[in-house]
This record gives C-alpha cells, sequence and structure tokens, in this order.
C-alpha cells in the first residue's frame, strides 16, 4: 500500500492529531516499514500543506510534544479559537533561528558521536574516542598557554600554505589547483580571525602599535603582496591572561560552604497569533507578537527544598493602558499595524528584543524584591515565605541577543524596542553588581551557544597530540571542529572521569572560564573603537568610560557632517551603552556533578546514557577578579548542593533532527522551573490572556477598517 495514502487514511480519524511515535507504531501494525521512511512522508506531507505539526498544549516539564494533524481539521480548529492561531515560541527557538549552519552541523554530528557510544558498541566514534582519552592530559593544561601556542601553531600552519600557494603560482601549476589551495587558505584564514580575533582579541594592538597577531584578508593578498601571518608570543600571553581565567584547563571543584539559600530562574517566550483571513484572501496572515516572561524561585533550609514559588507576567490589563506604538516600544505586544511598517529582519530582530526586555523586565522585578511570588504545589508551610535570592540564574544567555551600536541606534520602532531592551539590562546590571539590594549573582544557563570556545582548543590539542600512526584528526578538523563545547566538554569530563574510583557528592568539574565584554560585541567585527587624536588616530582604552564618551562623541559629530540617519544626537541617550562597554562582562563555563558520571564508568558496557552540558555564565564586573570569584562560588555553590536537574525536554530533538532522541541537558533545576511557570502561565491562566486576545484582535480590526 502507499505510505503517503496510509497515513493520511490513518489521521483521517483522528481530528487532533497523533505524534509521530504513535503514527509509526500503527503503521508497522499494518506493514513493514522503517522509522525513517515515515518521518520523510510526514516531511513531504507538511511541505505541501496536507498536514500541519503543531505542539500540544502540555502541563509537564520542558517543551511540549508535536503532533500531525489533518490541515482541514486545523483550519476547524482555527474557527473556534476566535479568528486565530496561535503559535508559542520558546526562548531556546529564537536563539536558535541565529545560529548558523556550521554550528548547526557540529551540534548534529557531535550528537550522532554520542549515540554511537551510547548503544554500546565496541567501535565508539573515532573523534569521541580522541577526545576522551587526551583529557586526563589536557585537563592540568594552562588554558592561557595553551591558547598562545594554538595561535602560533595557526599562523605557521597558514604561512607554510601560503609559500606553498607562492611556489605553485611561480610553477604555472594549473589553475584549479591554486584555486584550490587558495580556498583551503581562505577558511583557515575566516576561522582564525573568528576565533582568534573576535572571541580572543588578539587583533588588538601590541606594544609596537601592531596588531598582535596580524592575518591576510585573503588568500588573494598572499597572491597580490606576499603577505603572510604574524604574532606577538609576550603581546599574545598578556592578553589571554585578561581574557581567561582558571590555571587548568579543567578542574575539580570541592564545595566551599558557600551555598545560596535559594534561587531563581527567569524565561520569556512570544507567542506570534496569526489572525485568521477570509476565504479568497491571497495576503498571508498578520501576525501579532505577544511577549511574556516568568519567574520560578526554590527556597532550600539544609540542602532540603522547603518552598517554590513562581511569578508568572501575564499582563492583559496591561494592554489597555498603552496604545499600539507604546506597547511595542514597552515590549508588551507588536500588533499588525506595527508589524506593517517593519521590514522582515526588523521584525524578527524586534521580536527577539521584545521578548528579552520581557525578561529583563521580569529580572529587576525579582532584584528589586518586587515579584509577585506564588506558592507552586501543595499549599507550603505557613512559616516559609519567598527570600529574597542572592542567585538569579536567565534561561538563555547574560548579554542581550541584540546588542550591536548600530541597532542601538536605529531609528523608528526597531531602534526603541533596542534601547529599551539594553537600558534595562544595564539596570539589571547596576543593581546586581552594586545596587542598595547588594551583591547578587546574576548568571545564566545557555542551552544552545551560538558560539564554540573550548571545542578548537580541545581538537587542536588532540591533533598535535595524536600518534603519527593514529591520524584520527586531520588539520582542517582543527578548523572546521566537528563537535560543539555542549558535547566535547561532555566528552572530557567523561575521560577525566574515567580514572575515578570515587564520586563524591557535591563535587564538581569545572572548565576553566572564557571571559567576553559587552564591548567585545557591541562593536562590529569590522569597525575597531578608535578615538581621533593630533597625529591620527588611537583605539579606545577599553576600561575608561571617558574615552567610550570621547568615541561616541566623535561618532556624533562626523554622522552629523555625513548625514547619516541612524545616528542618536545626544551623548546622554548613550549612557546605558557606555555604561555597560566599560564597565560590564560575562565568565562562561561548563561545569558537571561527578556523580552525573558515575553510572557512565560503572556501567560503560550498558550503554548508560549521555547527555549535553549547558554553557554557564556569570555577570561581572570587567577586570575585577573578587568579584568575578564571588560569582563563580554562588553559581557553583547552588549546582553542588543538588541544583541540577536533566531537562529530557530540551533536547536536540526540537531542532529539527529525530534522530537525536534521548539526550537530554544538564541545566540549573530552577532553569526548568521557569520554563515549566511560562507554561503554567500559558496553560493555566489561558483563558483570561484568550479573552484579552480575542478583544484585542476585535480592536485592531475596526482599526484597520
Amino acid at each position: 500500500m502507499n505510505i503517503t495514502k496510509t497515513v493520511m487514511k490513518l489521521l483521517e480519524s483522528e481530528e487532533n492529531g497523533l505524534e509521530l511515535n504513535e503514527i509509526i507504531s500503527r503503521l508497522k501494525l499494518e506493514q513493514v516499514v522503517s522509522s525513517r521512511t515515515v518521518r520523510n512522508t510526514l516531511n513531504d506531507l507538511v511541505n505541501d500543506e496536507s498536514l500541519a505539526r503543531r505542539k500540544l498544549p502540555s502541563g509537564g516539564r520542558g517543551k511540549p510534544p508535536y503532533v500531525y494533524i489533518l490541515s482541514s481539521f486545523l483550519q476547524e480548529q482555527l474557527r473556534s479559537f476566535g479568528d486565530a492561531k496561535l503559535e508559542i515560541i520558546t526562548r531556546s527557538d529564537v536563539e536558535l533561528e541565529e545560529l548558523d549552519k556550521s554550528e548547526r552541523d557540529r551540534r548534529v554530528q557531535g550528537l550522532t558521536a554520542l549515540e554511537t557510544i551510547a548503544r554500546g558498541h565496541m567501535e565508539e566514534d573515532s573523534f569521541a574516542k580522541a577526545i576522551i582519552e587526551i583529557a586526563p592530559e589536557i585537563a592540568s593544561k594552562g588554558p592561557a598557554q595553551l591558547l598562545s601556542e594554538m595561535a602560533k601553531w595557526v599562523v605557521d600552519d597558514i604561512n607554510q600554505l601560503a609559500s606553498e600557494l607562492m611556489r605553485l603560482r611561480q610553477k604555472s601549476t594549473d589553475a584549479a589547483q591554486i584555486d584550490n589551495l587558495a580556498g583551503r587558505i581562505n577558511i583557515r584564514l575566516q576561522m582564525a580571525r573568528h576565533y582568534f580575533h573576535d572571541l580572543w582579541s588578539l587583533d588588538t594592538p601590541g606594544k609596537n602599535g601592531k596588531r598582535i597577531m596580524s592575518l591576510p584578508q585573503s588568500a588573494d593578498e598572499v597572491l597580490r603582496y606576499a603577505r603572510t601571518a604574524s604574532i606577538n608570543s609576550d603581546d599574545a600571553m598578556q592578553v589571554l591572561s585578561r581574557r581567561v581565567a582558571g590555571d587548568a584547563v579543567i578542574y575539580h571543584w570541592e564545595p566551599d560552604g558557600h551555598v545560596p539559600t535559594s534561587a531563581v530562574g527567569t524565561d520569556a517566550s512570544v507567542a506570534d497569533i496569526h489572525l485568521h483571513h477570509s476565504a479568497g484572501r491571497f495576503m498571508r496572515p498578520d501576525p501579532v507578537a505577544v511577549m511574556t516572561a516568568a519567574a520560578a524561585q526554590i527556597t532550600r533550609q539544609n540542602g532540603s527544598i522547603i518552598g517554590e514559588y513562581q511569578d508568572f507576567d501575564v499582563f492583559p490589563d496591561d494592554l489597555k493602558e498603552y496604545e499600539e506604538h507604546a506597547a511595542a516600544t514597552n515590549g508588551l505586544i507588536i500588533s499588525p499595524t506595527m508589524r506593517a511598517i517593519l521590514p522582515e529582519h526588523d521584525f524578527k530582530h524586534s521580536r527577539m528584543a521584545a521578548m528579552e526586555l520581557r525578561q529583563y523586565d521580569e529580572d529587576l522585578r525579582v532584584v528589586l524584591g518586587q515579584a509577585r511570588w506564588r506558592p507552586i504545589g501543595e499549599l507550603q508551610n505557613l512559616n516559609v515565605s519567598p527570600h529574597g535570592s542572592s542567585l538569579v540564574i536567565r534561561d538563555g544567555r547574560v548579554f542581550p541577543l541584540v546588542h550591536r551600536l548600530r541597532d542601538y541606534e536605529y531609528s523608528g520602532l526597531y531602534g526603541q524596542i533596542v534601547r529599551n531592551q539594553i537600558k534595562r539590562f544595564a539596570t539589571v546590571i547596576h543593581h546586581t553588581m552594586s545596587g542598595p539590594e547588594g551583591d547578587i549573582v546574576y548568571g545564566a544557563a545557555v542551552k544552545d551557544p551560538q558560539q564554540s570556545w573550548l571545542a578548537p582548543l580541545v581538537f587542536w590539542f588532540a591533533y598535535i597530540s595524536q600518534d603519527e600512526k593514529d591520524q584520527t584528526i586531520q588539520t582542517d578538523d582543527v578548523y572546521k571542529y566537528p563537535f560543539t563545547d555542549t558535547v566535547v566538554s561532555h566528552l572530557l569530563f567523561l575521560g577525566l572521569s574515567n580514572g575515578f574510583n570515587d564520586f563524591p557528592a557535591g563535587h564538581l568539574l569545572v572548565t576553566f572560564r572564557a571571559k567576553r565584554r559587552f564591548s567585545d560585541i557591541a562593536i562590529g567585527t569590522d569597525e575597531m573603537p578608535r578615538i581621533q587624536i593630533e597625529n591620527g588616530f588611537r583605539p579606545v582604552d577599553i576600561d575608561c568610560e571617558k574615552d567610550w564618551k570621547v568615541f561616541i562623541s566623535q561618532r556624533i559629530e562626523d554622522a552629523k557632517k555625513r548625514g547619516r540617519k541612524h545616528i542618536l544626537p545626544d551623548l546622554r541617550e548613550y549612557n546605558h551603552f557606555i555604561y555597560l562597554c566599560s564597565n560590564v562582562g560575562v565568565s562562561m563555563f561548563y561545569a558537571a556533578p561527578v556523580t552525573a558520571y558515575e553510572l557512565l564508568v560503572r556501567e560503560r558496557d550498558q550503554g548508560a546514557g549521555h547527555f549535553l552540558l549547558s554553557r554557564l555564565e556569570v555577570s561581572i564586573k570587567v577586570d575585577d577578579e573578587e568579584h568575578e570569584a564571588r560569582g563563580l562560588s554562588g553559581m557553583l555553590g547552588w549546582l553542588a548542593s543538588d541544583g541540577w536537574e536533566f531537562d529530557n525536554n530540551h533536547t536536540p530533538t526540537g531542532f529539527g533532527s529525530p534522530d537525536t532522541i534521548g539526550i537530554p541537558i544538564l541545566v540549573p533545576n530552577v532553569v526548568v522551573r521557569a520554563h515549566e511557570t511560562v507554561a503554567f502561565a500559558r496553560e493555566k491562566v489561558g483563558e483570561e490572556v484568550e479573552d484579552a486576545l480575542r478583544q484585542l484582535i476585535t480592536e485592531l480590526r475596526k482599526r484597520q477598517v
């Protein structure tokens, strides 16, 4: 029987649709069919709009499951909802949109490697095995020194290829061979700039005024001008010593007695509501983007949980106080009218910025003690009340996703949303670092990191450490590192754990930390902030707030002379941005409890389950080691005291990779609770929100008449 017809016939009797596993199970009762064939068939039917793929409402933890439903059934359901279709997009979904293809490919390849090992086969994936084997050796190495050595190796490697390119041209070799080699050089130059310039800041001037690590722009520049790469290793070590924290690549962390009594997780989501158009209309439905945020608190005493609370940002009544433009700039809702004035690219980023604005609002409410905490579950002990939390962990990174200076300066609705987001972030940071509330550890758990800073170093070390007879890792693998950090960190910890006899509770494995300043991401990679002086220009002293003010002042004056439209006319409008550039950074690392590896080590032949690690961050005052140490101690103290949880419902299956089912992410428990609170606000308080949206849709239609 035709598999497509079988699927359609099966779903004709299921008005609410069926989940993937249920469809596969039923089809296998009727005929021999592979799971992959069923998935491919369903994808084809979704693409031609015969079927729709929708999330089920869920009262449980994590991301709701998907169901496949006939499009005709879906239309009936939409009519009953009041002429609107709701699509909930979580923060992780929005962040995923920003991932480049290479990072997606590395993620899928790394997950496949973990599954290969988990199946208990004798032959482990070769890359994964190589990382596990070098873990004990790389663990004790100094990270700054290793990075300096890697940078020198990359310079020598690029120069060697450049010499070969020049030799081939002099020999008048076939043009195709020259082009192939030039392509390899360009790939290596691209990775080197991205990793050593953009991430580790080795493009800054050294003592001699020249770039610490100088690279040709392209292979064409090598051919035309015989440009070569160079590096000053002494200057590189000075920069790396400020950008790297930790004396070892991996260290064993033991409890230091600092255990926060309570912690808060925050999360946000955006619901895209598509207004239902009348039959015959050929224009696509206009989306209404509705943003919401939530927080969850866990309070403990003597290591035991004595109270759980939630605060959700459901705001139907607030909409009445704003007209459309104000509602959009405050991150509440982007209506079709506002959507119409935003280009597609700006709408996408406006939605992200508005969602983050809502989450920063929630963070600020928590920090200022203004959250309206509600008990979770059974009636709480009457003697227990929500504590003022000294630890806040965001779901998603600390820094805003929309963060560029050019976005901050942008005119119109998009620029206003971005400015409000940046200003709210700066306010939260100020109150966590130096406000009257005292020092609060402000951190994050990033499930889907957009940049790998650990993996390139590990693959390089594995390459130079391998036996000459066993060339598992090739030179290209250093530049195209196959796995992301979320997999590499787990494999390193596993390799180190293989030598453990004891797995004490409360002990953690922690990587070295990579520090990033807000200014690193605020200024585009194509421009270096500099100040005009009598003899030319000099770089901005990134630690000096006065220098940043001079840089912005000169930028404003230059823009006025050139007639640039996207600029803010008053220096005071940049105050929050300047504060962040000169004072704020994050310290990033990976960590996991040693107890999580006991089963993997003791029952490795049984295919014990592997997992991914979320990137952890704490906000820091730049160049303040004591502040970073307090933040790190607070975050690790919570995690070491049973503050972890496997998030099985935020696995990479949500990334459209059905073959990676079953690999959970290890995250702080308050982050899972925060996501549950967002779901609770959406599901349990849904009637109030739905009624408000119906009224809003009616009002919007009246305005459009």
